[in-house]
C-alpha cells in the first residue's frame, strides 16, 4: 500500500497532459483498435487516420493520458481512482516518459499499452502479483511470475499488431527493437 500512496503523490506532483499531437494519436489508435475487432481473419485494417472532432475541434480520447517525467518507460495502469486522485475506478490511464517520440513510435507504445488493458488481455493483468505475495516463499512461483510477466508482453506485441499490414508491422518491430536497446533507467 505504501508504494502505491508514494506513486500516487508522485504522479499528482509530476503529471501533465498530453499535447494536441499526442491526443490526435492516440484517439486515432483507440478508433482503429476498436475497428479492429470487428474484422474477420485474413481482412487488413484500414488505418488512415479518422480523428473524432467534438465542438472544440481537439481530440477527444476514452482513455486518460499523461506525461510523466522520470518513469523508466510508458506504462498503462488501472484503476485511476486510486492512483490519480480521479472520479472514475477502473479506467485506463497511459503515462509517458516523455514526448518528443515521432509519430510511429507514439503509435506503437499506445497500441502496446492499450493491448494491456483489452478484455482479452485483461485475464493476464496482475495476476502474478498476487501469486507472489501468496506464495512469496517459493521459488518457483518467482519463475512463474517472471514467465507470466514475458507472455502478457508477447500477447499485447501479438495483438498490437493484429489486422495490420507488413509495412505497419515493420515499422513496430523497428520501435521495439529501439526501445530494446535504450538503457534502462532503474
Amino acid at each position: 500500500i505504501l508504494p502505491r500512496v508514494r506513486f500516487r503523490r508522485w504522479l499528482a506532483q509530476n503529471r501533465r497532459p498530453l499535447s494536441e499531437r499526442a491526443a490526435a494519436i492516440l484517439e486515432n489508435v483507440e478508433l482503429q483498435m476498436d475497428a479492429m475487432d470487428e474484422l474477420r481473419h485474413g481482412k487488413t485494417l484500414d488505418e488512415r487516420p479518422r480523428h473524432r472532432v467534438g465542438l472544440t475541434g481537439r481530440a477527444s480520447t476514452r482513455s486518460a493520458a499523461y506525461v510523466v517525467e522520470g518513469l523508466p518507460g510508458p506504462m498503462c495502469v488501472m484503476d485511476t481512482a486510486s492512483i490519480l486522485g480521479r472520479e472514475k475506478a477502473g479506467r485506463e490511464c497511459l503515462l509517458l516518459d516523455r514526448e518528443d517520440y515521432d509519430e510511429e513510435t507514439l503509435d506503437a507504445i499506445f497500441r502496446h499499452e492499450l493491448a494491456h488493458i483489452v478484455p482479452s488481455g485483461l485475464w493476464l493483468w496482475g495476476y502474478e502479483d498476487v501469486i507472489a505475495v501468496l506464495c512469496w516463499w517459493n521459488p518457483a512461483v518467482w519463475l512463474l511470475r517472471r514467465c507470466l510477466r514475458e507472455e502478457t508482453e508477447l500477447y499485447c506485441d501479438e495483438y498490437a499488431n493484429r489486422h495490420r499490414s507488413k509495412e505497419r508491422r515493420a515499422a513496430y518491430a523497428r520501435v521495439l527493437t529501439e526501445f530494446a536497446t535504450r538503457k534502462r533507467a532503474f
